[in-house]
């Protein structure tokens, strides 16, 4: 099967992050490889434009809108190639997750493996929810993954009504900080051009890691330059609220969070090792 993974591979920008899953998955059948891939990096995408989307919407917004948040705006800049990264790689996400089987749900020597979960925060109920919305945007090219999912014919009829009540949301929350076609472009990101500190605009950060295995996750991720084609899509359609970083970093804990005391969108290199644990094979 080939995922929409391998269409983010033709531009080479997630190789480093699929191969790496891979390597975590020695002597898994090739469909069991594409499906690890896909799984790590929607995952992560997904993630890590949640994070950076907390600080646009209003205190004490629940959790199931600001996922709806991260659909809304992948699926409005999904026209534009580079935009597309994002929806692409979630909808990988999604997939792979009803295709495959969690490492929970494998059996041990015949028998079913204990339940286990590295990474609750995104559990089933809510990648049912992320593929109702995906399906609510676009009914007609997303009803296989409807499918696959385990979405019926009657849990679809409320999914174009709840896609489009998160969009007009997120559009009246994203209205202010929306570049227009008079604003100056914004810098890349890269090392070389990156946004100063003063500027309501978003840096990518890579802190270093003590465990080996947490930085060659890092490592990984900074070399294939997934993330910063992320950060530089952000920033080249949205104005941050504040100069905002994101950050990738030990935490001790599998978590990712918005910390507003420092304007940092913290996704934790604990919770990337999880979802390398976590993806199916």
């Amino acid at each position: 099967m080939q995922g929409p993974c391998s269409r983010i591979l033709g531009s080479g920008r997630a190789a480093a992050l699929v191969l790496l899953a891979i390597a975590a998955q020695a002597g898994a059948k090739a469909d069991s490889e594409q499906l690890g891939g896909d799984y790590f990096v929607g995952a992560s995408v997904f993630l890590f434009q949640r994070t950076v989307l907390i600080p646009f919407a209003p205190a004490g917004v629940n959790d199931s809108m600001l996922d709806a948040g991260v659909i809304v705006e992948a699926h409005d800049n999904a026209e534009d190639e580079d935009g597309a990264v994002a929806l692409d790689a979630i909808v990988g996400w999604l997939a792979a997750g009803a295709y495959g089987e969690p490492p929970a749900a494998q059996t041990t020597g015949g028998q079913p493996a204990p339940e286990v979960d590295p990474v609750p925060l995104l559990n089933q109920e809510r990648r049912r929810a992320l593929v109702c919305l995906v399906f609510g945007a676009d009914p007609q090219n997303q009803s296989s993954l409807a499918h696959h999912a385990g979405l019926d014919e009657a849990d679809r009829v409320p999914c174009t009504a709840r896609y489009q009540e998160a969009r007009k949301k997120w559009a009246a929350w994203l209205l202010p900080y929306r570049r227009t076609p008079d604003m100056p472009a914004p810098l890349r990101a890269s090392p070389e051009g990156a946004p100063s500190e003063g500027e309501a605009a978003l840096r990518l950060a890579f802190a270093p890691s003590v465990d080996e295995a947490d930085q060659a996750i890092a490592d990984a991720m900074r070399k294939n330059g997934l993330f910063q084609v992320l950060t530089d899509d952000l920033n080249a359609a949205l104005v941050m609220p504040r100069p905002m970083t994101a950050l990738l970093t030990q935490c001790g804990e599998a978590r990712a969070f918005y910390n507003a005391d420092r304007g940092e969108a913290v996704l934790c290199y604990e919770l990337l090792a999880a979802l390398l644990k976590s993806a199916p094979k």
